[in-house]
């Protein structure tokens, strides 16, 4: 009786396995946040096209450099729509060494190319940083002397230390609110069959919504 589902993790992973059709996102980062219900289960990953959004709705367009922390579901995510973006300079901080191994091979099997660090190194100056990593994760990480732009996609508690942290450094600071809304609108059309013309309305709608809220 489910039109459709909306999943976080840990089901990303799951519901790959889950469905039996998959869009490009989900077959490129092998994660799906959402199960639409036909005749056959379809699988997509609508955290690639929110990121894009999100960033684009902020005015973020020309990235040259980006790094991303974290090696999970989300992560790849972020990958795959900064490869969209065709950002040249990309960079994966694990906590695990070996996690961030496998990231960039994985990235290399979708044809991109991805640096990986290790997460104690020195934080280098990038014009985005797009932090996917659980609460918590990031409180005693060092802010670069000079940031720009964070992406932090927890979104409660806000702000995170480390978002907090870097703004007082004098960056800036996108919450994982972002992500939330416009991923979400992109999973209205999918579940609804509104016509895309509508997603502008959409994501005013669920903006405005959480001002009110």
């Amino acid at each position: 009786e489910y039109r459709g589902l909306s999943l976080t993790m840990p089901l990303k992973d799951v519901a790959f396995e889950i469905a039996t059709v998959h869009d490009a996102a989900s077959s490129a980062t092998r994660a799906c946040n959402t199960l639409v219900c036909d005749d056959v289960i379809k699988g997509f990953n609508t955290d690639v096209v929110g990121f894009v959004d999100a960033l684009r709705y902020r005015g973020v367009t020309n990235v040259r450099s980006a790094a991303i922390l974290g090696t999970g579901a989300t992560a790849r995510s972020a990958a795959v729509a900064l490869l969209r973006m065709g950002v040249p300079e990309l960079t994966v901080i694990g906590r695990r060494a070996e996690a961030g191994i496998d990231f960039a091979s994985w990235f290399s099997g979708i044809g991109g190319r991805i640096a990986p660090r290790l997460w104690d190194e020195p934080s280098s100056v990038v014009d985005l940083v797009i932090s996917t990593t659980p609460a918590g994760a990031t409180d005693s990480r060092d802010v670069p002397k000079s940031p720009s732009m964070l992406f932090d996609v927890i979104y409660a508690p806000w702000p995170t230390t480390y978002a907090a942290r870097w703004e007082a450094a004098g960056g800036t600071v996108m919450s994982g609110l972002d992500l939330l809304v416009h991923q979400a609108a992109e999973q209205v059309l999918l579940m609804t069959g509104v016509a895309s013309s509508q997603r502008e309305r959409i994501v005013e709608a669920m903006y405005a919504s959480l001002a009110d809220g």
